[in-house]
C-alpha cells in the first residue's frame, strides 16, 4: 500500500507547528489550543522530536494523549509512527526512544519488543532501532542505560 510521493511526515505543517509550540510556557494550555484536531500520532512525534528538552516532549505527549484526542497516540501508535516519520540518525532515533520512554515509563518489555519487532529493517536500520531502544530503556528506568 505503498503510494508514490508520499510526503514525508517528518516536514508537515502539523509537525512544525507542533516544533514551534515548544516556546510555549504551558504545556496543557499548548496542548488545549490543539483540542479537537485531528492530528496524526506521527505528526505530533515528528514535531516532538525536534524539541530540545525531551523531558518537556514527553510532558507533551503524554497531555496529548490525556486529552483523548481524535487519533490517539499510545504506545503502539507511538511505535508505527516512527517508520512513517522517516527519522535520518542515530540521535533523532534515540530522541524519539527517549521521548516515548519518558511518555510511557510502565511500558511493558514485550510489547515493546513486539512492536519494534515489526519495523521494516529496510526502513528502520539496526543502528538506529538499538539508539531507539537503548534510550527507551534508559528513559523508562530514570538511568543513562551503561551496561548495554
Amino acid at each position: 500500500e505503498e503510494e508514490e510521493g508520499e510526503e514525508d511526515v517528518y516536514d508537515t505543517p502539523d509537525a512544525r507547528e507542533i516544533a514551534a509550540l515548544e516556546a510555549c510556557e504551558d504545556i496543557e494550555e499548548a496542548v488545549g489550543g490543539l483540542a479537537r484536531r485531528k492530528l496524526r500520532c506521527d505528526a505530533v512525534l515528528a514535531g516532538l522530536v525536534r524539541w530540545d528538552n525531551c523531558a518537556r516532549a514527553a510532558e507533551f505527549l503524554r497531555a496529548w494523549e490525556e486529552s483523548e484526542p481524535q487519533f490517539g497516540c499510545d504506545l503502539e501508535l507511538c511505535f508505527e509512527a516512527v517508520p512513517r516519520i522517516k527519522l535520518k540518525s542515530q540521535a533523532e532515533m534515540a530522541k524519539a526512544g527517549a521521548i516515548v520512554g519518558l511518555t510511557f515509563p510502565e511500558a511493558d518489555e514485550e510489547y515493546i519488543q513486539t512492536y519494534a519487532g515489526e519495523w521494516d529493517p529496510d526502513e528502520i536500520g539496526e543502528r538506529e532501532k538499538q539508539a531507539f531502544m537503548e534510550a527507551l530503556e534508559g528513559a523508562s528506568m530514570g538511568t543513562a542505560n551503561d551496561d548495554a
